[in-house]
């Protein structure tokens, strides 16, 4: 078997995929945590960085998973007016990366302060590679080609944190550490390509033509940007909706929010692209499916939730240090806060599954609207982080569910 030949999605498909999570997970885990030590009271700084440089990939996820549900084998006569996945993914990057250029003279400075445009750049160029990447494993996410994905997945980030941490040891600052956050990104791509000999993309075809696939883009990158805004994105806007709260405590929030959140919704984010192919080929059964893996997801999230109230502070201050104290119960809480954002998560996989790019969209924008309303609230930040990532969310889901309901009626009647 090639390494892009399609393999089965049973079993084997899903422990590699999780597998590699898994190892990308702890390494995440590890970059935050030298990060802390390493930049000290400069990690607020780093922080906004990532969370920047990550809403932006959160967002532009949205083409990998366009990709995978449109992505087919190659046939021998490919059908007319159908889009190359080579020309479409190197068009979006440049477009990508001209736009962040051009409009981050407007917003560099509000964003990263005295830094400004100096951090701009490294967040254009890793947008841009992230596009070709989303591509690469939306391809090879649609023609079932695990264990390629697998490397893709455990390489980006094991890379980066080989980087980061060499760059902390040699003293580098936030600057030369943002750089070698965004250069892994290409690293992968290369090295997937080159493994494959470049068949990962040539051995697809998208299922429809260039208009209709940047349509089908734009939407669900749009609902791709939400979802970044109630994920990697929410340090930034918590940031930006506490103007007042002192910085220890914001980096010590932000740190919380990131260690105790990533298992259970960055997990379930990851797994999206694999969900897709899952409910795509499940049919009629999609939403027994549904059900079972969000019973399963909010079992975890409560067990989770008490060991993170019974162990979770104490551990946070023996990785990051005594800078990053919070209240054991505030630690219990965000996890639990996790399961509604992996609910929504999962019920857009389905919503997806089924062609319904508009309910998708709608369901994760409704969701982030109502998260940063109620970062309004005159209350103290951790309230309003648990209130925000524990109402939104549901209120998305409400979307979602009416669009599965939908579309299951519709297939009843045969419409």
């Amino acid at each position: 078997m090639s390494s892009t030949e399609p393999e089965n999605s049973g079993p084997g498909g899903f422990r590699l995929i999780a597998g590699a999570t898994a190892t990308a997970g702890i390494c995440a885990y590890a970059i935050q945590a030298i990060a802390a030590r390493g930049l000290a009271d400069s990690y607020a700084v780093f922080a906004v960085f990532w969370s920047a440089l990550f809403l932006v990939i959160g967002a532009l996820a949205g083409v990998q998973q366009e990709v995978t549900r449109a992505t087919m084998p190659r046939r021998a006569t490919s059908a007319p007016g159908r889009a190359n996945i080579v020309i479409f993914a190197a068009g979006v990057s440049v477009a990508v990366v001209v736009l962040l250029l051009l409009t981050g003279v407007a917003w560099g400075n509000a964003v990263f302060g005295e830094l400004g445009y100096v951090l701009v750049v490294p967040l254009a160029v890793g947008a841009g590679l992230s596009v070709l990447l989303a591509s690469v494993t939306g391809t090879m996410y649609g023609l079932r080609s695990w264990r390629p994905l697998a490397l893709a997945i455990v390489l980006d980030v094991a890379l980066r944190l080989l980087f980061v941490a060499i760059g902390l040891a040699l003293g580098l600052r936030v600057t030369g550490i943002a750089w070698l956050t965004v250069i892994p990104i290409g690293l992968v791509v290369v090295v997937v390509l080159g493994i494959t000999k470049g068949s990962v993309l040539t051995g697809g075809e998208l299922d429809v033509g260039y208009g209709a696939a940047i349509a089908n883009v734009l939407r669900t990158v749009v609902a791709s940007g939400a979802t970044a805004i109630l994920v990697s994105g929410f340090p930034l806007l918590l940031g930006v909706t506490s103007p007042t709260v002192q910085g220890r405590m914001l980096s010590a929030v932000v740190f919380a929010l990131t260690l105790t959140r990533a298992p259970l919704v960055v997990s379930t984010i990851a797994f999206q692209s694999y969900l897709i192919v899952h409910f795509r080929d499940a049919k009629r059964h999609i939403a027994r499916s549904l059900l079972l893996i969000m019973g399963g997801v909010a079992g975890v999230g409560i067990v989770g939730s008490l060991i993170a109230w019974w162990v979770g502070a104490d551990l946070i201050v023996w990785i990051a240090g005594d800078l990053f104290r919070v209240d054991p119960g505030f630690v219990g809480l965000m996890v639990a806060s996790s399961i509604p954002t992996a609910w929504l998560a999962l019920s857009g996989t389905a919503v997806l599954a089924r062609g319904g790019h508009n309910f998708y969209s709608a369901g994760w924008l409704v969701a982030a609207c109502v998260a940063v309303a109620l970062l309004l609230l005159p209350a103290d930040i951790e309230t309003r982080a648990l209130i925000s990532l524990s109402v939104a969310p549901l209120v998305g889901l409400a979307v979602h569910c009416v669009a599965l309901v939908r579309a299951g009626r519709g297939a009843e009647t045969g419409e």
